[in-house]
């Protein structure tokens, strides 16, 4: 083998790789935004199921859909607290508004005598699923699993950008459900 021949095989080894690696650095910015909007992977198939919808338009959808509760007039102390937290970040206010909402969830199944594992603490997802057996029609199930999805993109996505005024819209749709939980009893459940 020649040296020419050498350069045409190394070549031909390599134009697939270096081309994917161009064509990953062009589009970068892309690629990092679409992997945060990924639900399903398939390995062996190279197939990746892509969500169609991004955070405002799910957080726009909940707050629609909560549109008819009147959001509760916060106590100067929460109200406090929230502008506390919007000036520390607008992913923290959506992430601690996510804990309150969780809490109530998991009171509302212990008064109910419904059995929590360390699993549904562990992957809340669980405790929702728990949650919406118990089939009340005064919460929608889509908002409480976008409320949970939501909380998801700003823990798991570190590129997404959250506005304060999309900060305040969670606060706000967490507000009207967790007033939605302090009037919930067992009688409402069917």
């Amino acid at each position: 083998m020649n040296t020419l021949e050498f350069i045409q095989k190394l070549t031909e080894a390599l134009a697939w790789p270096i081309t994917v690696m161009i064509a990953v650095f062009v589009f970068r910015k892309p690629i990092v935004e679409m992997i945060g909007r990924v639900k399903k992977v398939k390995v062996a198939g190279l197939e990746a199921e892509v969500e169609a919808s991004d955070f405002k338009e799910t957080l726009s959808a909940n707050s629609k859909k909560l549109q008819s509760i009147p959001a509760p007039k916060p106590e100067s102390q929460e109200a406090t607290r929230f502008d506390q937290l919007l000036k520390i970040s607008s992913k923290t206010v959506i992430v601690e508004s996510w804990k309150k909402l969780e809490k109530a969830i998991s009171q509302v199944l212990i008064d109910l005598k419904i059995e929590l594992t360390e699993e549904d603490f562990k992957h809340p997802i669980k405790m929702l699923d728990k949650f919406f057996q118990l089939g009340t029609s005064k919460i929608d199930t889509d908002v409480l699993r976008n409320m949970y999805l939501l909380r998801n993109k700003v823990v798991h996505y570190e590129p997404l950008r959250v506005s304060a005024k999309d900060a305040k819209d969670y606060y706000e749709n967490t507000q009207k459900i967790l007033t939605i939980l302090k009037q919930l009893d067992a009688s409402l459940f069917w």
